[in-house]
């Protein structure tokens, strides 16, 4: 059959995989014999009139003509080769925290945990002939006894692995959709999530917790953001006690910023809640000295301050827009909450 697509790697005489480059460098590549490595018959090297090197067999002929039986048999051999070589081969497992799918700040609560040595062991014979090497022939554990049995599998052309039980079977994926991909997964010391790999198991710890900044806003349309210097909140303490009008949750590390309070307004009037204070006025301003003033009393000393107006029952309050609030700010926090708990509503 004519192959429908590029073939860039071959067996040398050693029954090695080789790629087109290595050939191509080879000196006197003519004298030197290459198999396929699906058919096992002879090719070579070939230039196109787009002046791109590629494999062609002798006899033009291969029992698949698609890619995906191709890449199959390269790839298991090209990682079984490389499992087999790598005597200090590491795994970094995700950790994640057990309540990760219902988990708002889910994004966050993932990392990696510090590398195993990935320990093989043959649970068929050794010195496996190369046209027959199964992956299913090597087994995998790391110094963990709950994670035992650790078992490599590839996916070509994201064909689905089927279904396994994660508690039972512990494996590692290898996504291969074209064959440079197969370099980039041997190059890897250390085996970990990434668009290559996936890791059907995962070292979860009840420990693991994000600290999180919160801003309240009360009815009165006063707010409330806890000082750097008192305890974090935890992820898990979210929603836990109802306070206010609205919770917003954000990166711990806006604690100290000096727009957060007028972020929180802001946020508070994108997300429909309604209430009233200077803050959210067309009217007010900030003097010298950084000071809520009221622009349009300001021609009158006792109300000058915006901290002797309550703007529940200003008789000249007006909303202002939170776009124009963005640019009223002095020093602009553009940020998106974690977490937004409008207590307005009912769940």
């Amino acid at each position: 059959m004519e192959l429908e697509y590029d073939q860039h790697k071959a067996l040398d005489k050693h029954w090695n995989i080789i790629d087109i480059e290595t050939i191509k460098n080879t000196s006197h590549y003519e004298k030197h014999k290459y198999l396929c490595p699906v058919c096992y018959k002879e090719v070579h090297l070939a230039q196109g009139n787009d002046n791109k090197w590629r494999i062609l067999h002798n006899d033009n002929n291969c029992i698949s003509s698609t890619p995906e039986i191709y890449l199959e048999k390269v790839g298991k051999q090209m990682i079984c080769d490389w499992l087999i070589k790598s005597n200090d081969l590491k795994l970094s497992l995700p950790i994640k925290c057990p309540h990760a799918e219902k988990c708002c700040l889910k994004k966050n609560c993932e990392r990696k945990s510090e590398p195993f040595l990935l320990k093989r062991k043959f649970i068929g014979k050794e010195g496996l002939d190369p046209k027959t090497v199964e992956l299913s022939d090597l087994e995998f554990s790391i110094d963990d006894p709950q994670i035992e049995h650790i078992a490599i599998k590839i996916s070509v052309l994201g064909k689905d692995l089927g279904f396994f039980d994660n508690s039972e079977k512990k494996i590692i994926e290898f996504k291969i959709e074209k064959d440079d991909d197969f370099d980039k997964i041997c190059q890897q010391s250390c085996i970990e999530e990434n668009e290559f790999t996936k890791i059907h198991f995962c070292d979860k710890r009840d420990d693991f917790q994000v600290n999180v900044g919160e801003f309240i806003l009360h009815k009165s349309g006063k707010n409330f953001v806890p000082r750097p210097e008192t305890p974090s909140i935890k992820c898990s303490e979210i929603g836990k006690e109802r306070k206010g009008l609205c919770q917003i949750y954000f990166p711990e590390c806006y604690r100290k910023h000096p727009s957060i309070r007028q972020w929180g307004n802001v946020k508070a009037l994108e997300h429909g809640v309604q209430f009233k204070n200077c803050f959210i006025c067309h009217f007010c301003r900030r003097d010298d000295s950084n000071e809520q003033i009221c622009h349009r009393h300001q021609n009158h000393e006792s109300s000058l301050k915006c901290s002797k107006i309550n703007a529940n029952t200003c008789p000249n309050f007006q909303q202002e827009t939170p776009e124009q609030l963005f640019k009223n700010y002095r020093n602009p926090l553009n940020i998106e909450p974690f977490y937004f708990i409008d207590n307005t509503k009912t769940d």
